[in-house]
Order: C-alpha cells, then sequence, then structure tokens
C-alpha cells in the first residue's frame, strides 16, 4: 500500500519528477561503483586475475551506463535549481512553467543529451588483452578499459570536456547563478 500512495502521491508535482529521476540515476552511479568493486575484488581473488566482463561489448555497456548516470545527475540539480529560481522569481508564471509535463519534458531532454554526449565511450572502451608482465599464468588476462588508441583523445574528452566542464565547471555555475537569483 505505501509503493502505491508514495508513487501516486509524487507525480503531482513537478519538482518531484525531478527528485524521482535524481534518485534513479544516484542509485544507478551507486550500483555502477558496486560493480567495480566486486570486480576488483573478483580480480583480486581470482588466480588468474581475470575481470568480470569479459566481453567487448558488455565493457562498452558498462562504460556508457556509468558515465551516462553520472552525467545526468549533476544536469537534474541543475534543472532542479532553475525550477526553485522560476518558483520564486516568477511566482506568477511558475504555474504555467513548473508542471509534470514540462518536468517530463526536460528530464527526456537531459537523458537525451546525456545519451548523445556520452556515445564516445562506446567506441574509445573495450577489452585490452595484452599480455601482463605481471601474469604468472598462460591464460590472456582482458581489462575493460579505454583502448591505447584512444587513450590521449579519452584523457582529453572524460577529463577536461566531461568530467571538468560539462559534469563540474557548467553546473556549478548554473547552480550558483540561480541560487544567487534566489537569494536577491
Amino acid at each position: 500500500m505505501f509503493p502505491h500512495l508514495f508513487l501516486l502521491g509524487l507525480r503531482r508535482n513537478s519538482y518531484t519528477q525531478y527528485l524521482i529521476a535524481l534518485a534513479i540515476v544516484d542509485t544507478g552511479a551507486i550500483l555502477c561503483e558496486t560493480l567495480i568493486a566486486f570486480d576488483e575484488l573478483h580480480q583480486y581473488r581470482n588466480p588468474d586475475k581475470r575481470t568480470l566482463i569479459q566481453h567487448t561489448i558488455l565493457c562498452k555497456l558498462y562504460y556508457y551506463i556509468r558515465f551516462v548516470f553520472y552525467s545526468m545527475s549533476s544536469w537534474v540539480l541543475v534543472a532542479l535549481a532553475i525550477e526553485r529560481l522560476v518558483a520564486v522569481r516568477f511566482p506568477l508564471w511558475s504555474k504555467y512553467i513548473c508542471n509534470v509535463i514540462n518536468a517530463r519534458r526536460i528530464l527526456f531532454l537531459i537523458l537525451l543529451f546525456t545519451l548523445i554526449i556520452q556515445s564516445y565511450h562506446l567506441i574509445m572502451k573495450g577489452l585490452d588483452c595484452s599480455p601482463s608482465s605481471k601474469s604468472t599464468t598462460s591464460k590472456q588476462n582482458c581489462r575493460c578499459k579505454t583502448l591505447v588508441v584512444y587513450a590521449e583523445i579519452d584523457v582529453k574528452l572524460t577529463i577536461y570536456f566531461w568530467r571538468l566542464t560539462l559534469m563540474t565547471l557548467l553546473p556549478l555555475t548554473i547552480i550558483i547563478t540561480a541560487n544567487i537569483l534566489i537569494m536577491n
């Protein structure tokens, strides 16, 4: 009964649409980190040091989904800050702008944006099965990571463009600006 009342009550407010989306993407991000921890534990305990992910498509999808969750989390927070700004600064317009339908549209656009911007992971990530000098077994150890040929461009895209700009500086600037405008 509680989940039924919980979901029905939350769907009437646009703000809660963002909170539900944030809960989903943050849970997904935590699950991705848990999978990494299990993989590292598996490698530590396994004598041949094999990863759990032993297929290129699964490796690519894992990184893609992981970074989509991270990116969505930042931009949903931006949407929450902007909705608060609209509600405080433009109270007469807020009932027309801040509704459930617009919140779902905005969340869809954020999802579409992150799916497109993170698609480079589908090309640059994969299984690296190069022989390891630490390996004492004759089996080939494969690791799910950035492929060597894309290492330099992946650093530029992932660290500088995505993490620094699109996940940190731009959302932070928008959120701080929205909060300053709310306080004035």
